[in-house]
């Protein structure tokens, strides 16, 4: 027997939510911070204990006469706030409805509305799922002992769920639907309860009859622990992972209207810190999952984009030369500003040996797998979405004005009197008005960016074809005075078929970005800092002044780079099932990145009193590579469990070429950045190539989802390393227990709705050697030695480096309370890595540097993440939700031989201290005689020294800026058709404060932090700010008070990361005009910071351009 499902099903659902903020003081100590912490948790989990439930004893009040029962299911939705779910058939073949009921449960109202119906219903979460009603006569089902259960499932749109689990509950028995949906259990007795289950569905319970055909119909899941999350090679759920994965979904990334989505992760995923470098658009941040494992300080995590491995590395910063720079303010470009992030669908986080070994070599520092949008099946839907917003630095930094400004300069002059005080050497004080004042912050970084974002998709097919189309623009101008913008434009493409049978299917996914960043060759933010407020732009010709120690800031804006980016990533995935649990797979993955850029200096960038000339830096960087993965994978019940097995190989083939890279001068600034009219231009070009070969497995066994074992490992060899160590063996076991499956805790522990241990253990590593580094090799000087070329060496050989590796060990807790509406994961881990790669300093007598291998130390993060969900009110029409992740990351240098007698001990490492320290002397205040700062003789030698106390090296301790923890908490608050979202980021830490800010003396010729007005002025003054000065030894004590402990204060704050407030109109509203959504938003990043810290911003700490104020506005359609 065929059933088809009827091609219209009728969803009747709840709308969404709207909430205040109360007022918060500025500033918060930690121990306040601690405080309302606690009582945040408090109250979350009073409300969660104590809020109402409009469950099934919600009552339903319904008086109808011979009325359409659809107009009586309308009315239930209503009133319960449940969804409704039921095809156009089943209403229509329904009798006229005649009902009267008071205030009577839920299941009351439905049975007695249903009442002689030949329909019936179950209730899925909060979704009422109308089905046909089938009566069998009481002699059949004695007749039938024991026989065959089967049937099809299908999902709500009347896809058939291949590989979908069917469970006897009774027996432990079961079987998966085949590619087809259908499936067939045996040895079945009356009234058994039958489970069906899809990753990423709710599971499904009914009790067993004599039908010959069931249609089952699976609700996508919305309990978080059921929820798909998406895995190495493959999918899973929260509550069957063995592993550590936090999922983030594009809705939450949505919210957050930034142009790359590592900025969007930050406080939302537990061991995950991203940390910006500045707040100019496409700036690299620092992403580290579970702390910094090496010396060499590689913290990269690996991405993988739709099954296809994604470089890391900075953009800008893949030369291959080894000694050009490429960059302009912004600094190093974020390779992930190549995606847009209104692409993704999701964003999985993989942080345990459970989850990452299976990527071997690759993953030591974590792994980022991101999802693309695929096309859903049902009619063509066109979405339009259109995002306006500005931004502005949240505040300046108080810096000296002009009277302030000539009272130091006076004063350091006059404690310094060798020094000559003439117009030549002080024009600031001498020549310029000193009664003139600009606030060059206003000036040069006051101004307003604005951001212009656009998109457009088109999407739909049926069960065997689907497509979607999308294309998108981003424009973001910058603060700073110039014609200085970020571009992007953006084109993702994704087909998917499967066969008529669904035995093949094949998907394409695929996007091309291509973008342009053109800024200024330095950063604005210094110069405002730094510039004297007298300081004149132009002379008394009205042409820029030149004079004293600073460049006229308008003419440093005329020195310009401009990055222009092209990124295509594309993955056809085809995959048969050969055999009922058996599929084949295979993907094929390209991945190509050109960057090409200039660094233009015109002679209108410089003093005309050297007589410039015009300059260029051109370059181009290619870099490809492609991917071969073959799969197997083989599910099957055995006993009263399923096994799923995995094995699959990798090749991956890359090439990086740079075919020019040019240094030229000019004769005209008309001729810049043309080859024909560069003079004596210097050439270069280089390229490398590296091959990647894995074979990799996994498998697991899930005894009726309470024991779970997972088991994975992976054998990778890799070109980068020499003939003695070519293939490195990786792998892991995780395991789980959920315990709240036990009948015991069942019927002792009510409140207790989910409960899971598990553990893993296991090693990953790092090849993160360069190509060709165990091979010596030589450079080309374009010289020629007699009639031939050339060359030097410029590396020594080592073939016997190996792979970095780390083990991973873990163990966590998961609990779900009061039917999950509270969810707690507590997590400890532990990773240590060993044998790393380094570049080992070597004597300068053997004519190198230095040479690859591996450094016998040992390094170790360890860590607790907390992550607590809590379902605080849920009801008809209003509902708030709480999230709140805290990580306590620890790490440290555990063990290294011989390290006192190795040069790290002097100034970079100290066993037992974090990998990131810094030396600094102990500042021991002012002299209230001379005005000099004074350090600590720590070792008590009678000298100050450089170097390590704790290394016997020096007088030097250790400083670290490291967080001691961090973490978010989110609220979501929906009323009506209002949603509220409020995103709160923490981090306690050690910062360079607004003294760091100034490295030049107190008194010299650029400006400022106002708190420089508070030095020695005279003998027996008390202060901890050094006196004004210029030369000789006050230079000497300063430099110490400027390499001291001075320079670190409370850098902690707790931001407003993110707020979005939306609002959905009503359906019944826009469908007049035949719109299936409209939705107007508007958002806030970054808008308060509560901290001591008083430069900029205490996340990108010095005088770069701080994270913006932006306030967006903006419209989503669909059609």
């Amino acid at each position: 027997m065929q059933f088809k499902l009827p091609n219209r099903l009728c969803v009747q659902t709840k709308a969404p939510a709207l909430y205040s903020i109360p007022h918060v003081r500025r500033e918060l100590t930690v121990k306040q911070l601690l405080r309302i912490m606690k009582l945040t948790a408090i109250l979350l989990l009073t409300a969660a204990l104590q809020v109402s439930a409009n469950g099934f004893s919600q009552g339903i009040t319904l008086k109808q006469k011979n009325a359409p029962l659809e107009k009586a299911l309308q009315e239930i939705r209503k009133q319960s706030g449940f969804n409704v779910v039921y095809t156009k058939q089943q209403v229509s073949n329904a009798s006229p409805v005649t009902i009267d009921i008071n205030n009577v449960p839920l299941q009351k109202a439905l049975d007695e509305l249903l009442k002689g119906q030949p329909l019936t219903y179950s209730i899925l979460d909060k979704t009422i799922i109308i089905q046909p009603r089938i009566t069998a006569p009481s002699a059949q089902l004695d007749s039938f002992p024991t026989g065959e259960f089967k049937g099809r499932v299908n999902n709500l749109q009347g896809e058939p769920l291949a590989g979908a689990n069917v469970t006897n509950k009774r027996t432990g028995r079961g079987t998966q639907t085949n590619a087809a949906g259908n499936f067939q259990l045996n040895d079945v007795a009356p009234n058994d309860i039958i489970s069906f289950s899809y990753t990423g569905y709710a599971t499904f319970d009914v009790k067993a009859d004599n039908r010959s055909n069931h249609i089952i119909i699976l609700q996508v899941a919305e309990n978080k622990l059921d929820e798909l999350v998406i895995q190495a090679y493959g999918t899973t759920t929260r509550r069957s992972s063995t592993g550590a994965i936090t999922r983030v979904t594009a809705t939450e990334l949505q919210k957050q209207p930034v142009p790359n989505v590592l900025q969007a992760l930050e406080g939302l995923v537990p061991g995950l810190s991203i940390t910006q470098n500045n707040g100019l658009p496409g700036a690299n941040p620092n992403v580290i999952i579970r702390g910094r494992n090496t010396i060499s300080g590689n913290t990269i995590p690996l991405y993988i984009i739709d099954g296809v491995p994604y470089d890391g590395r900075p953009v800008n910063q893949r030369q291959l030369d080894g000694t050009t720079t490429y960059t302009g303010a912004t600094g190093v470009l974020s390779p992930l500003i190549n995606i847009n992030p209104s692409d993704i669908e999701s964003v999985e986080v993989l942080k345990d040996a459970d989850a990452t070994a299976i990527y071997g070599s690759r993953a030591a520092n974590g792994v980022i797998l991101i999802t693309t949008k695929r096309g859903k099946p049902g009619k063509t839907k066109l979405s339009l979405n259109v995002t306006t917003g500005a931004g502005k630095i949240g505040r300046f930094v108080d810096l000296l004005n002009t009277e302030q400004y000539v009272t130091l300069r006076r004063e350091a002059y006059r404690n310094d009197p060798t020094v000559a005080f003439t117009p030549n050497f002080a024009p600031d004080v001498l020549v310029w008005d000193n009664t003139k004042y600009t606030d060059w912050q206003k000036e040069l970084i006051g101004g307003t960016s604005k951001t212009t974002d656009l998109s457009a998709s088109v999407s739909g097919g049926d069960s065997r074809n689907r497509f979607l189309l999308a294309s998108s623009f981003y424009n973001e101008t910058t603060i700073f005075p110039g014609d200085y913008s970020y571009k992007r434009g953006s084109v993702h493409a994704t087909m998917e078929h499967f066969s008529l049978d669904r035995k093949f299917n094949a998907a394409l996914s695929t996007f091309y970005t291509t973008d342009r960043n053109n800024i200024s060759g330095s950063d604005f933010t210094n110069i405002a800092f730094n510039l004297a407020p007298n300081f004149p732009l132009y002379d008394s010709t009205g042409k820029l002044y030149w004079g004293g120690n600073t460049a006229n800031p308008i003419a440093t804006g005329n020195n310009t780079t401009e990055n222009k980016t092209t990124n295509l990533v594309s993955n056809i995935s085809l995959r048969y099932t050969v055999l009922p649990g058996l599929n084949i797979k295979s993907n094929f993955g390209y991945n190509r990145i050109e960057m090409s850029f200039k660094r233009l200096s015109p002679t209108t960038g410089a003093n005309p009193a050297f007589n410039p000339q015009p300059s260029a830096l051109l370059s181009n960087n290619v870099s490809q590579s492609f991917l071969v993965e073959p799969q197997a994978e083989y599910t099957r019940y055995i006993s009263s469990g399923k096994l799923t097995a995995l094995a699959g190989g990798t090749w991956q083939h890359t090439k990086n070429e740079q075919p020019y890279v040019i240094n030229a001068t000019y004769p005209s600034d008309a001729l810049l950045s043309m080859l024909s009219g560069a003079i004596n231009p210097t050439i270069s070009s280089v390229a490398t190539a590296s091959k990647f070969a894995s074979v990799f497995g996994r498998i697991n066994y899930n005894w009726r989802d309470k024991y779970i074992l997972n088991i994975s490992g992976r054998r990778d060899g890799s070109s980068n390393f020499g003939d003695n160590n070519k293939y490195g063996n990786f792998g892991a076991v995780g395991a789980a227990w959920v315990f709240s499956e036990e009948k015991p805790v069942k019927e002792r522990f009510g409140m207790l709705s989910y409960g899971k241990l598990r553990g893993s253990y296991g090693s990953t590593g790092s090849d993160a050697a360069s190509a060709y580094s165990y091979l010596s090799t030589y450079t080309i000087l374009g010289s020629t030695y007699g009639p031939e070329a050339a060359a030097t060496p410029s590396r020594i050989s080592n073939h016997n480096y190996q792979w970095e590796v780390t083990r991973k060990l873990e163990t966590a807790l998961e609990l779900g309370l009061f039917n999950d509406r509270l969810l707690i994961n507590a997590a400890w881990f532990r990773n240590r890595s060993n044998n790393l790669l380094v570049s080992y300093t070597l004597s300068a007598q053997t004519g190198f540097n230095g040479y690859t291998a591996n450094l016998p130390a040992l390094v170790q993060n360890t860590g607790w993440e907390f992550d607590v969900s809590t379902t605080n009110i849920k009801s008809k029409s209003f509902n708030w939700t709480t999230s709140i992740n805290l990580t306590i990351p620890d790490n440290k240098l555990v063990d290294f031989p011989n390290f006192l007698t190795s040069s790290y001990s002097t100034s970079q490492y100290i066993i037992g201290e974090p990998l990131n320290i810094q030396p600094k002397f102990v500042f021991n205040g002012v002299d209230p005689l001379t005005g000099n700062a004074t350090i600590l003789d720590a070792n008590k030698d009678g000298r100050i020294s450089f170097g390590f106390l704790a290394n016997g090296k020096g007088d030097q301790v250790a400083i670290t800026t490291n967080p001691k923890y961090y973490g978010g908490i989110k609220n979501t608050i929906t009323w009506k058709g209002f949603q509220l979202d409020v995103l709160l980021q923490f981090v306690k830490q050690l910062g360079l404060n607004e003294n760091a800010m100034q490295t030049n003396t107190i008194g010299n010729s650029y400006n400022n932090y106002v708190g420089a007005m508070g030095r020695w002025q005279k003998p027996g003054d008390v202060t901890n700010i050094p006196r004004a000065g210029l030369t000789g030894n006050y230079t000497t004590f300063f430099s110490y008070y400027t390499n001291s402990t001075a320079m670190y204060s409370d850098a902690s704050f707790m931001r407003v990361k993110n707020v979005s407030l939306s609002y959905n109109f009503p359906h019944d509203l826009i469908k007049r005009i035949r719109m299936e959504n409209c939705a107007i938003y508007v958002r806030g990043q970054n808008l308060y910071t509560f901290t001591k810290y008083k430069g900029y911003d205490p996340e990108t700490p010095g005088r770069v351009t701080p994270l913006l104020r932006t306030l967006y506005a903006g419209i989503q359609l669909t059609f």
